[in-house]
C-alpha cells in the first residue's frame, strides 16, 4: 500500500510488543511437571531441563501460576514492527513476525497510530 499511495519517505518505525513470552530458570525449577502437564499449546518440554518452545507459547501464563517456586518469567517480547509514514498523507502500517499470533492486537495498534497521528475524514484499512 505505501508504494502504490507514493510513500518515498522513511517511515517512523516502532516496535511492537505483542504477548508475553514464558521462560523456566533451571537454576530454580524442581521439576514438578506442572508446568509442561498444564500447558494448553505444548510449549514446554523436558530434556534434561524444561525448555519453552519460543513459536509454541502463547504468552497465556498458565505455567507461571502453576509453579509453585516462581521458575516461570514472563517476558516482553518484540512480535513485529509498526511504521508511519508521515509525508503529504499519513500512512500506517505494521509487520508481524513470522510465528507471532496477535494479528487482532496489532492491527488495533495501526488504527491506534493512524488516529493519533492524523486528522482525516477518510482511512483506507487494509487487512
Amino acid at each position: 500500500m505505501h508504494l502504490i499511495s507514493h510513500q518515498d519517505d522513511e517511515p517512523k518505525r516502532t516496535d511492537y510488543y505483542g504477548l508475553p513470552k514464558a521462560s523456566i530458570d533451571p537454576n530454580i525449577c524442581i521439576e514438578c511437571d506442572e508446568c509442561r502437564q498444564k500447558c494448553k499449546f505444548d510449549a514446554i518440554a523436558y530434556k534434561d531441563i524444561y525448555k519453552v518452545d519460543y513459536y509454541a507459547c502463547e504468552g497465556c501464563g498458565v505455567c507461571k501460576l502453576v509453579c509453585p517456586v516462581d521458575a516461570v518469567t514472563l517476558y516482553p517480547a518484540v512480535a513485529g514492527e509498526l511504521m508511519l509514514y508521515q509525508g503529504e498523507q499519513v500512512f500506517s502500517t505494521a509487520q508481524l513476525k513470522m510465528g507471532s499470533g496477535t494479528s487482532g492486537l496489532l492491527v488495533s495498534r495501526v488504527k491506534k497510530q493512524l488516529r493519533d497521528n492524523s486528522n482525516a475524514n477518510f482511512a483506507i484499512i487494509d487487512g
